[in-house]
This record gives structure tokens, sequence and C-alpha cells, in this order.
């Protein structure tokens, strides 16, 4: 699915914008949202919660890794 349709089913099924999604999706910024939204990152929340609301985005979520 494309950044736009993507968008756009989160608009008209959900009536969510990206900084609804910001507001709903503890710890991430509105950055990692946009980005994950237009395929440039794969945060897991951003991945996990789109797909919990049944949007099928066609990306693979995988857990955040966290720097040692």
């Amino acid at each position: 699915m494309s950044p736009e349709e993507i968008k756009a089913e989160l608009m008209d099924r959900y009536g969510l914008t990206l900084s609804d999604l910001k507001l709903r999706i503890r710890c991430v910024s509105y950055d990692c949202v946009r980005g994950t939204i237009a395929g440039r990152y794969s945060t897991f929340e951003v991945l996990q919660y789109l797909t919990k609301l049944g949007i099928k985005h066609g990306r693979t979520p995988s857990p955040s890794r966290k720097a040692s």
C-alpha cells in the first residue's frame, strides 16, 4: 500500500491524521510516524498500530532495537 493510500484510509475510515497517530502511539515522534507512513522507516509501534486498525500496509514490523 502506498503512503498516500495509507493516509487516505486513515482519514476516510478512521478520521485520523498523522498527528492523531502520534498522540495515540506512545513513545514515538511525529517524524517517526511520518517516516514510517512514507516508507523511510519501519517503526514497530506504528506498523503494529496500523495492523491493529486493519490497514494492510504490506510491511513487516520488526521490534525496535536499543543502542548498547
